[in-house]
This record gives structure tokens, C-alpha cells and sequence, in this order.
């Protein structure tokens, strides 16, 4: 069974290098049940039926297609991996569970409909990711074992090419007009809005990172008298160019504008207690101890349409060919005749995988 699991790993490695830009998910979803008959006939996959639940029981019917237990434990397996990095609690998987059949079962419908609609597969695309896969693999040593499952896996490159082309006609008809592009706009405000920023200037003093702790009292020390020269008058920026080792000195140490999130947590937090045109403490940072002055403040503000219209459009057209695109998977969801058996509640009863 191992001998099998590991073809099958190059496999799934060699189609995330052929499919990229395909929906998430779905690299393994169709012919699965190939693979799956194809491992289910060694000896240890059909000992493994008296530990587990049949791989090819049935567990779902879309408009009478079969979705089996093997097929939908290989497609979890890969949904968990994109979703979960650290593991998750039963509750999450459930939910992924439920999530990864949602998916599954749309793939289903939306394979249905390009083949009703007689879209034919981009046969060339297809034949040129395939010659690529064997030019990057052709000459590993478990080629061999992979080679048998190319045509299984050109099947599959084809139907998904099939709903790809589907998902293009149906979107190829979106066109949106100025003041469709302004609505939209008006509507998204938060979407065209520049967060508060900060215009800020710093004097550097810095430590080497192989300082010593004497190094970084010096620096300090260094900070503090440049930051008693500022209280007492001096200019800020004359003094950053004298004494700053930050790459903005010769300008005064003008950082220019910056947003929350930009700085270190405790220059942030420095910043957030000044007024404009006060200057920090020494703030110990990375690269040493550096003084901070706030030269202004810019509030919130949204964004003239005229400066953001090519990207307003833009956000405005993938909107309404994702609505397009859901719009179809609702309309095949509703017409759909799709059964689940008692195979499927216990599962989630689980919440777990099928197959262990």
C-alpha cells in the first residue's frame, strides 16, 4: 500500500506543477476513481477493506454521477492540507469536511453543465502541459510507476479544461459602464480609502550585530545627548545628517508618510504619544537606538474616483464575474438531484476522513 501511496504523492506533485491557475481543490477530484481502482487491486488495499470503510462505496449521487468514499477521502486529505498548517480541532475539520464536499460536489455540476453545453476540452493546452510534465519527469526513477496513470491523468486535465472554458464564456460578457464603475465606487467606500499615515523623520544610531552590550550602552548614551540637543533647541533634521547612520540622513531623516503597521510595535507605540513636531525618547530598535519625529499627520481619506477609476474598474468586473460565476453554481445547485447516504452521516459524526 505504501509502494502505491507514494506513486500516487509524485502523482499529485507532478499535477500542482501541470495545473496551476485551476480551482482550488479540484487538482484530484474527477478521475480519482481510476486512481482508486487501480490501488484498490493490490492484495494490502484489499486487506485494508476489513479495517475500514469501502473506498467504493457510494456516499453521494449528483444527478445520478457517484462520489465514493475513495475519491472524497483523497480530495479531503488534499482540502486539509491547503486549509489546516498546525492541525485543527474536530469542530474545524468538520466544518473543512463539509466544505470539501460542498466543492467537490460543484465540480461535479459545473463538469455536467460544460459537457451539456458540449464545450469542447482545449485539447492543446492539455497536450503541451502533458508533454511539459515529462520533460520535468520523464527522467526520474519513479516515472516508471507514474507512467501507467497518464492517460487517467490527461482525462482529467481535459474535463478540467472543459469547466475553465465554461467559466471564461460565462464571464466573457461582463462590461460595466462609467457610471456603473462609479456606483460601485460610492458603494465600496472602504475599498478606495487610504488608511491614517504618519510623516516621520529618524536619527539612527546604530549598533553592528555582533555588538557587544558595552556597544549598545554607547549607542544609547549617543542617543540620549543628541535627543537633549533637540529639547534645547537644535534642529532636528541638521542633526540627523550629522549624526544618523539611516539611509534617509542626507534628507534630514525624512522617512516620508507611514501607516500603521509599517513600524516596529515600539516605535509605533512612541509615535502614537507624540504631538506633531515632538520628538521620542531613544527607542532601542534592531539596528540600534533611534529618535523619532512626528513631522504631520494625515487623517483617514477616501480616495478621488478619478485617481482610483482604472482600479475601481477593475475590482468592479472580477465582482460581477464572481457573481456571474455563483450565480450559475446556484441555478445548477438548485436543479440538481443530489443524495447523500447513511455512509455520509457517520462521517460526520466523526468529523473525520474516512479512510484512516
Amino acid at each position: 500500500m505504501t509502494h502505491c501511496f507514494n506513486a500516487w504523492r509524485l502523482m499529485f506533485v507532478a499535477m500542482s506543477v501541470v495545473c496551476r491557475g485551476v480551482l482550488l481543490g479540484a487538482l484530484i477530484a474527477v478521475p480519482i476513481g481510476t486512481w482508486a481502482g487501480e490501488v484498490q487491486a493490490t492484495p494490502d488495499a484489499n486487506a485494508d477493506r476489513a479495517h475500514g470503510p469501502d473506498p467504493d462505496e457510494v456516499i453521494v449521487t449528483v444527478d445520478g454521477a457517484a462520489i465514493t468514499v475513495g475519491e472524497f477521502d483523497i480530495y479531503f486529505r488534499r482540502y486539509l492540507r491547503q486549509k489546516l498548517y498546525h492541525g485543527g480541532s474536530p469542530e474545524r475539520v468538520r466544518e473543512l469536511r463539509n466544505e470539501a464536499m460542498a466543492r467537490l460536489i460543484d465540480d461535479k455540476l459545473v463538469l455536467n453543465e460544460a459537457i451539456r453545453r458540449q464545450i469542447p476540452p482545449d485539447t492543446e493546452a492539455v497536450d503541451m502541459q502533458m508533454a511539459a510534465l515529462k520533460e520535468r519527469y520523464g527522467n526520474s526513477a519513479r516515472w516508471s510507476e507514474f507512467e501507467p496513470r497518464l492517460p487517467a491523468m490527461r482525462a482529467y486535465l481535459l474535463e478540467r479544461s472543459r469547466i475553465n472554458v465554461l467559466r471564461r464564456r460565462i464571464e466573457s460578457g461582463t462590461a460595466l459602464d462609467e457610471a456603473q464603475v462609479r456606483a460601485f465606487y460610492e458603494a465600496n467606500p472602504d475599498l478606495f480609502t487610504e488608511p491614517p499615515a504618519f510623516h516621520v523623520a529618524v536619527i539612527l544610531i546604530d549598533v553592528p550585530p555582533w555588538g557587544t552590550s558595552e556597544d549598545w550602552r554607547r549607542a544609547q548614551k549617543k542617543a540620549e545627548g543628541i535627543h537633549a540637543r533637540i529639547l534645547a533647541g537644535e534642529d532636528f533634521a541638521a542633526l540627523a545628517k550629522e549624526f544618523s547612520r539611516d539611509k534617509t540622513a542626507q534628507s534630514g531623516g525624512d522617512m516620508g508618510f507611514v501607516h500603521d503597521g509599517q513600524l516596529a510595535p515600539e516605535v509605533q507605540k512612541a509615535l502614537d504619544s507624540l504631538s506633531v513636531g515632538e520628538t521620542t525618547a531613544p527607542v532601542r530598535v534592531l539596528e540600534g537606538y533611534a529618535l523619532f519625529r512626528l513631522l504631520g499627520e494625515r487623517p483617514a481619506h477616501l480616495q478621488p474616483f478619478e485617481v482610483v477609476r482604472e482600479r475601481a474598474k477593475k475590482l468592479a468586473l472580477r465582482t460581477q464575474r464572481e457573481k456571474r460565476w455563483q450565480q450559475l453554481l446556484s441555478n445548477l445547485r438548485a436543479n440538481a438531484q443530489i443524495t447523500f447516504n447513511g455512509r455520509w452521516r457517520a462521517m460526520g459524526e466523526e468529523g473525520t476522513a474516512p479512510l484512516r
